[in-house]
This record gives structure tokens, C-alpha cells and sequence, in this order.
């Protein structure tokens, strides 16, 4: 037995050799060659050498060729693979994931040029589970972070986020550009903001084209505070409201609470952020000129509670102007309906107030009463006292809130 393996293996060396030699000294494409060092690729059964069991079992299936099939009993930690125009492809119907990483220490998997392109996927072109930091960080960009030229559902969807649902730092154009989607962004649910863009080239976020809304905003606050929020101007050309808002600066020496009516009485400096002054009132009585709007509530500056890793916001914009309890005392800010439906203090110390009457101020601070008629010549002429608005309710007597149309004129 042991004459026939030397026998068996000498053979092999010289069948070796002669290949070794072939195609003009051309070397094996591989590292079984002999007198080469031990290396796994050679070892057919596995069992730590190479020797006579290997030649046999490969003797068999000299000169066959076909598709290498992994038999997954080894790893390539620590290599590196490179070449040129012979990429890595896997192909196939898998009833789960072609690629699977799992990492429970670092990335699961990164890219350090080329970027990532998913050409066509039957479900999500990429989808993250849940991640413990970044759900998809891109450092920098030469042309798009992100693009995507179609896509048959959403074009991004963020279902929850501790923070941002879409941050963006800086964009030298748009930043956040969708061309076609049936839902350009939507953000289900953030735990902060649902879309910041801290600097942008151009505008930070601009709506081309839209069958519905531009833009719509729909708050979970019951004072409905607020749609949209900026210190700046807004510019439309034609704007459609239900009411209008004013903010004001109490002044004086008496509270204001919901209802009350108010009149002009100086001018405040801006609020911190803005560039537009804000006009002084104090409770409306007697004098029927000067009426600006019937008080909503009392305002305050809140400063913003935000996490200690959320950005996108200045100093400036740290404190907002938000509803709060109690009356408004001197110094304090108010909200004030200047047009539209709104609960107004009336009195009925002059007669009744009937639904359509028109209003005008009362003696009684902050009130309003029914214009006063007479009846002269048999027509019913009514005082030339200024109008604040039209009551939508009836006050039989005495004081109360009611709705009124407010139409200050």
C-alpha cells in the first residue's frame, strides 16, 4: 500500500510539472502546485493536509468544467478581493434576502466609492429596520444625496424617528428636489421635527407643481397653534382665511381676558426674531373709536423644550409665542381676532341683542352692546357710532359671551 501511494504520488508530481511548464511556463491558475506551502483551496477533504485522499477524490472528474458551487465550510475573513471587470454577482430566486450582514459592533455595510444603486427592486429599494443611530447617513455628495426618479408608492417614507425625519445641513439648490412621486415626502411620525433644513443655496423647500396643496400643516394643538410659524413676512397672491389674527402688547393698568374688546393705545417694540412692530391695547369703554379686535387669549414667549441633539434652529427661533392660561396682564402679549367669528363680552344693559344686530361699545370695559335706534318720521335711524361686528347669537339681558361676526368699521 504504501509503494502505491508514493507510486500514486509520483505520478501526480509529474503530471503537475508538465502542466506547470505548458502554455509557455504559463503557472497554474491557482496555489496547488508542488512544493507549495499548505493552503486550504487544496484540500479537498478537509482534514488539515494534502495527500494521496485529495488526488483520489478529484481523480475521477479530471477535465470536467461547470459552475463552482461553494461548499460553505470556509470564510474569506480579512482578504481583499480586488479586480477589474469581473464583479462579484449573485443571481438566483432566494425566498429571503440575496445578502445578509449582520454586525452587532460597526456599519453593516459600507461603500467607499461607486455609491449604492439599486436599479429595480419588487419591493423597497432599500429598507432599514431600525438602527441605533443613522438610518441613512450621507456625508457628501457631488451631485444628489439621494435620488429617486420614480417610484410607484411613496418616494420616501420615514415611518418614526427619535429626531429628524428628514434633516438636511446644507444644499447649494433645492434641498429636497422629489420630480415625480405620488407622495413627494412624507413623514408618518417624529419625535421632533419632521423636516429641517438648516442652510439652503436656493430655497429651503420649494413646491413646483401640486394637484391639492402646496403645502398643508395640521397641528394636534386645540388652540391650533400653529399652522406655520415665521417671523417674517408671507407673500401670496390670493389668500383665502376663515379669520384674521393680530398680536398685541397689553398696556394700561387693567387685565384682559377672552372676549374682551380692545382698543389702540401706542406701540410695542417686536417680538424677538422680528423686524414688525406691535401695537399697544387696553380694554375698549365708552368712546366707541379706536376699536382694533376682541381679545382670544393671552400669549407667551416659550422657549422651545428640544433634545440635545436636534438642530436647525437658531437663537432666534428658540422661543415661540404660544396660548396660555389666566389673563393678560401689562406687558403681556395677546392674540386678537381683527376679522372673523370669535366670542365677544356683550351686554344687554340697553335692551336685548337680537341674531344680526349690529354691535358697537359698550359703557361697561371691554363689552360691546347693540347699536341704539330711534324711530323718527316713521323710518328707524340708527346712532353713527362705529361698528366693531354683527352678533351671530341672542343675549336676552345682561352680560355674556356670544358670538359675533367682528367686522371693525
Amino acid at each position: 500500500m504504501r509503494v502505491r501511494k508514493l507510486f500514486s504520488l509520483t505520478i501526480l508530481l509529474v503530471l503537475l510539472t508538465a502542466l506547470t511548464g505548458a502554455a509557455g511556463g504559463a503557472p497554474l491558475a491557482g496555489v496547488c502546485i508542488p512544493g507549495g506551502a499548505y493552503d486550504p483551496a487544496c484540500d479537498v477533504d478537509h482534514d488539515g493536509d494534502v495527500d494521496i485522499f485529495d488526488v483520489q477524490l478529484t481523480a475521477g472528474h479530471w477535465s470536467q468544467n461547470g459552475v463552482y458551487v461553494s461548499d460553505n465550510n470556509h470564510n474569506h475573513l480579512g482578504q481583499t478581493w480586488t479586480g477589474a471587470d469581473n464583479p462579484i454577482t449573485i443571481q438566483g430566486s432566494f425566498a429571503g434576502p440575496a445578502l445578509t450582514v449582520n454586525n452587532s459592533a460597526g456599519l453593516g455595510l459600507r461603500v467607499g466609492t461607486g455609491g449604492l444603486n439599486v436599479s429595480s427592486a419588487v419591493d423597497d429599494g432599500v429598507l432599514v429596520g431600525t438602527v441605533g443611530g443613522d438610518g441613512v447617513y450621507i456625508y457628501s455628495a457631488g451631485e444628489n444625496g439621494v435620488r429617486i426618479s420614480s417610484a410607484g408608492g411613496y418616494g420616501l417614507i420615514v415611518g418614526h424617528t427619535a429626531y429628524d425625519g428628514v434633516f438636511i445641513v446644507s444644499a447649494d439648490s433645492t434641498g429636497l428636489n422629489v420630480q415625480l412621486a405620488e407622495t413627494g415626502a412624507y413623514v408618518a411620525s417624529a419625535g421632533w421635527n419632521g423636516m429641517v433644513v438648516e442652510a439652503a443655496g436656493g430655497d429651503g423647500m420649494r413646491v413646483v407643481s401640486a394637484t391639492y396643496n402646496g403645502v398643508y400643516a395640521n397641528t394636534t394643538q386645540a388652540s391650533g397653534e400653529w399652522g406655520f410659524y415665521t417671523p417674517d413676512k408671507i407673500h401670496g397672491s390670493n389668500v383665502l382665511l376663515e379669520s384674521v389674527s393680530l398680536v398685541a402688547q397689553v398696556s394700561g393698568a387693567e387685565s384682559l381676558t377672552a372676549g374682551d374688546l380692545v382698543m389702540a393705545a401706542g406701540i410695542a417694540d417686536p417680538l424677538p426674531g422680528s423686524t414688525v412692530h406691535l401695537p399697544q391695547v387696553q380694554a375698549a369703554a365708552g368712546a366707541p373709536g379706536g376699536v382694533i379686535g376682541v381679545v382670544e387669549g393671552r400669549l407667551a414667549l416659550t422657549a422651545r423644550p428640544r433634545p440635545a441633539s436636534a438642530l436647525g434652529e437658531s437663537a432666534a427661533q428658540a422661543s415661540e409665542l404660544h396660548r396660555a392660561e389666566g389673563p393678560a396682564q401689562p406687558g403681556d402679549y395677546v392674540a386678537l381676532t381683527v376679522a372673523g367669528a370669535a366670542r365677544v363680552r356683550v351686554s344687554a344693559a340697553d335692551g336685548p341683542v337680537t341674531v344680526g344686530q349690529r354691535l358697537t361699545v359698550a359703557d361697561l370695559a371691554g363689552h360691546a352692546r347693540a347699536l341704539r335706534t330711534r324711530t323718527l318720521d316713521g323710518m328707524i335711524v340708527s346712532e353713527g357710532a362705529a361698528v366693531i361686528g354683527t352678533a351671530l347669537e341672542p343675549l336676552a339681558a345682561g352680560e355674556g359671551l356670544i358670538w359675533v361676526l367682528v367686522n371693525v368699521q
